[in-house]
């Protein structure tokens, strides 16, 4: 196995992972967040309802109070009475008692019904006296409830008279519960919505964009250096988006700049071989579409290794060069030139016979006997093989072909001169002419 291919493998990012984490961290935070807001809503909630549990105490109390006179402590049968009136009125009562306060805080029952203690236990509970509305939580055989210890308004002799009421806070008990689950369940309802929202919500604002960022990236590494984003967005990813364009435009414009190079003869600037090759493709599908002509034109330097020989190749390339701009200053405009070996050229004319085209080469031929390299004394003459469409050859290979033979029966009958493909064509030079052109 390949170590390095599988580092690269265990680096590549993951946007399916980084989902997957995204959505956890949501999620933990929606649940701590619950977790926070329920323990304080429950806290507010039993807050809620113990206040409620004093209030109706209270008022219980102020109801009795207000029915209460110092002779009713004359004849506790009836005020045991009026307590077990109060407890059946208010069946949530567990007990209650009436009694005064001595000056060392300590109560004497004058009656009491229900649960409530008779052996002075009130006082144990609910503190020394302070003349105000006291209130303890206890359990009661099991059962939480409300130790209420409420002055009387009117005093008896100098003594305070304290109603001490134990409301069961069952029932509340039960409704705070049932209201913690209501809420609880809300809460969690809540937070799981928003736990499924807010991954849905950033699939929406930043995956899904990264995810035809990535998209787009594969696409120019395809080779679609078209691909543009184009967003407008104002954040990051929009910065991101912007980035990527640039960056496509920049390497769109540096491959034009190398396909260009690699079309293109670094010592004449005209098309090389390859370049020259699609260009005539594309020029002989025309001329079959529109049924007209189309002739090819190879050129030779004569002597050029003589040239590199005896003058160096920097003569040389300026002989290739002399050569290049006379084709291009002579050729129509519509007529196609490049370099398609050390010495060698080719010219394409576009609806032109091959009469046309023995007339254009024979004026680049004129051209050149009076034109020179600068600062050398030697004449630069070429030879040209010619053929045409159709009526040599119906396709490319053997266009060139047929051009490239009546070249060589040019260089056969002497150099500088142009030779039409005739049917009947001489055999090629030998190897020993060959190396000699």
């Amino acid at each position: 196995m390949d170590r390095r291919r599988v580092g690269r493998t265990a680096r590549r990012p993951r946007l399916g992972g980084l989902r997957t984490r995204v959505a956890l961290v949501v999620v933990l935070l929606a649940l701590v967040c619950a977790g926070a807001l329920m323990r304080s809503m429950n806290a507010q909630l039993a807050g809620a309802y113990r206040q409620t549990g004093r209030q109706v105490t209270l008022a219980i109390a102020r109801s009795f109070d207000a029915g209460f006179s110092a002779d009713d402590l004359r004849r506790p049968g009836r005020l045991r009475e009026n307590l077990e009136a109060l407890q059946r009125l208010h069946p949530e009562l567990l007990g209650a008692s009436v009694g005064l306060e001595r000056m060392d805080g300590r109560i004497d029952l004058a009656a009491f019904t229900g649960r409530a203690a008779a052996d002075g236990a009130v006082a144990a509970e609910t503190g020394p006296p302070t003349g105000a509305v006291r209130y303890v939580e206890r359990t009661v055989d099991g059962t939480r409830a409300l130790l209420l210890t409420y002055p009387v308004t009117e005093p008896v002799a100098g003594s305070r008279v304290l109603l001490t009421l134990h409301f069961d806070l069952h029932e509340l008990d039960v409704a705070l519960a049932r209201r913690q689950a209501q809420f609880r369940i809300g809460l969690v309802c809540i937070a799981g919505g928003v736990a499924a929202l807010l991954p849905a919500l950033a699939t929406l604002a930043i995956f899904r964009p990264l995810d035809e960022l990535r998209l787009a990236m594969r696409r120019v590494r395809g080779g679609d250096l078209d691909m543009r984003l184009g967003w407008r967005r104002a954040d990051e990813l929009g910065a991101l988006a912007r980035e990527f364009d640039r960056m496509a435009a920049d390497l769109q414009a540096t491959h034009q700049q190398l396909s260009a190079l690699a079309l293109e003869d670094s010592i004449t600037g005209l098309p090389n071989n390859r370049g020259i090759q699609g260009h005539l493709s594309a020029a002989l599908r025309h001329a079959r579409r529109d049924a007209g002509h189309l002739t090819v034109a190879l050129l030779d330097l004569d002597h050029f290794k003589s040239i590199n020989d005896r003058w160096g190749h920097p003569v040389g390339d300026a002989a290739l060069r002399l050569l290049a701009d006379t084709i291009r200053g002579t050729v129509r405009p519509q007529d196609l030139c490049g370099r398609v070996g050390g010495d060698e050229f080719l010219v394409a004319f576009p609806a032109a016979d091959a009469a046309a085209a023995t007339e254009i080469i024979e004026r680049v031929r004129a051209q050149l006997a009076v034109t020179g390299v600068a600062g050398v004394d030697v004449l630069i003459t070429v030879s040209a093989g010619i053929a045409e469409f159709p009526a040599d050859a119906a396709d490319q290979a053997g266009l060139i072909e047929r051009a490239d033979k009546a070249l060589y029966r040019a260089k056969g009958a002497g150099r500088n001169r142009s030779c039409v493909h005739a049917e009947q064509e001489p055999a090629r030079p030998t190897v020993a002419t060959a190396l000699g052109r």
